[in-house]
C-alpha cells in the first residue's frame, strides 16, 4: 500500500494527496521567470513514490518511458523593449549613410536574434548586417548603409521577439537625409568693386538656413528673409576680404569670396612740366604731370 508520493520542483519539496483509485495530486505555483535560460531549457522534475514497506520508486527526466513528461517548460508573457536611439524622430542629417542604432532587451527568456529584423529603404536586415554589442538584458545594434543614399524622407523599422516567442511592439523612426550644398548668389558688391565710400551695400540670395558675413573677419549685420539678404558692410582703408558663406540645416556650407578696396586718397600732382613755355602760336607742346596715387 501507497504510503506518500511527492514531488521535487524549483528546488522544493511537495507533497501530493490521495484521491480516488490510484491517482495523487499537488498544486504547484511554477516560477515567475522562464526556463528558457535552465539547462535544457525546462525545469527538471522529480516524482517520488514510497509504500508502507519503505520502497521508494523515482522517476525524473532520465526515466526511457516518463522523463520528457517531467521536462516542465515555463514561458514569459512579457515581450521585449525595442529602442531606436539614432537618428531621432523627425530629425534632418548631412551623412549619406545615416547609422541607425537600437536597443533591445528582454529581463527574462532573452532576446531571439533570430527575429531581430530591420526593415530600410525597401529592405530587409538580419543580425548578420549589423554591429552587435551585450548590453543589460540585451544588445545594442547599430546598421549603417553600403552606399550613399540620395537626399530623402527614410523610415526605419525594428521587430523582434524573446526566446519564448514574444512579439516586441516594434518601433520606427523617420527621418530625412540632407546632404545638398546650399545655393547661394552674391549680387552686391561685384568682385575687384573700388570705392571711396566706407560702406557698401551687400545683397545675395540662398535657400540655405542661415548666412554670415564676414569683412576682414569681422561679422557684419545682414538681414536673411525668404532667401533673400540684404545689408550694409563696413570697409577699412585698402583691400576688403569679403566672405559670405550659407549654411544648410544639417550644416553644410557653401561660401563665396568678394574683394572690395575702398581708396578715399585723392591723387597727389607732384610734378607739372611744359616743354615750352611760352610757345608760339600754333606750336605743338607737351604737358609731362607726376602723379601718384
Amino acid at each position: 500500500m501507497l504510503k506518500k508520493v511527492t514531488i521535487t520542483a524549483f528546488g522544493q519539496d511537495y507533497t501530493c494527496t490521495k484521491e480516488s483509485g490510484n491517482t495523487w495530486k499537488v498544486s504547484v505555483v511554477t516560477p515567475n521567470t522562464s526556463s528558457y535560460n535552465q539547462e535544457g531549457h525546462y525545469y527538471p522534475i522529480v516524482v517520488k513514490a514510497e509504500d508502507e514497506a519503505g520502497n521508494v520508486k523515482t522517476v525524473d527526466t532520465n526515466d526511457q518511458t516518463l522523463g520528457n513528461l517531467l521536462k516542465l517548460v515555463v514561458k514569459e508573457t512579457v515581450a521585449p523593449t525595442i529602442n531606436i536611439t539614432s537618428p531621432t524622430a523627425g530629425t534632418k542629417t548631412a551623412q549619406k549613410r545615416p547609422t541607425i542604432a537600437f536597443t533591445i532587451t528582454d529581463n527574462d527568456s532573452g532576446v531571439d536574434e533570430s527575429t531581430v529584423k530591420l526593415n530600410f529603404n525597401g529592405q530587409e536586415y538580419t543580425t548578420s548586417n549589423f554591429t552587435r554589442q551585450e548590453v543589460s538584458s540585451g544588445y545594442k545594434y547599430e546598421y549603417t548603409p553600403d552606399t550613399d543614399l540620395p537626399d530623402d524622407e527614410y523610415t526605419a523599422t525594428v521587430n523582434a521577439s524573446d526566446n519564448d516567442g514574444n512579439a516586441a511592439t516594434p518601433k520606427s523612426v523617420t527621418f530625412e537625409v540632407y546632404a545638398a550644398a546650399p545655393t547661394l548668389s552674391v549680387t552686391s558688391p561685384a568682385e575687384d568693386l573700388v570705392t571711396n565710400q566706407p560702406t557698401v551695400a551687400y545683397s545675395a540670395t540662398t535657400n540655405g538656413e542661415s548666412l554670415t558675413v564676414k569683412v576682414n573677419g569681422v561679422p557684419q549685420t545682414v538681414n536673411l528673409s525668404g532667401g533673400t539678404a540684404t545689408g550694409t558692410l563696413t570697409l577699412s582703408e585698402g583691400e576688403n576680404t569679403i566672405i559670405s558663406a550659407a549654411t544648410s540645416e544639417t550644416g553644410i556650407e557653401t561660401s563665396i569670396t568678394r574683394t572690395v578696396t575702398l581708396d578715399t586718397k585723392a591723387p597727389v600732382i607732384s610734378a607739372i612740366e611744359i616743354s615750352e613755355n611760352p610757345a608760339n602760336t600754333g606750336e605743338t607742346i607737351v604737358f609731362t604731370i607726376t602723379v601718384t596715387d
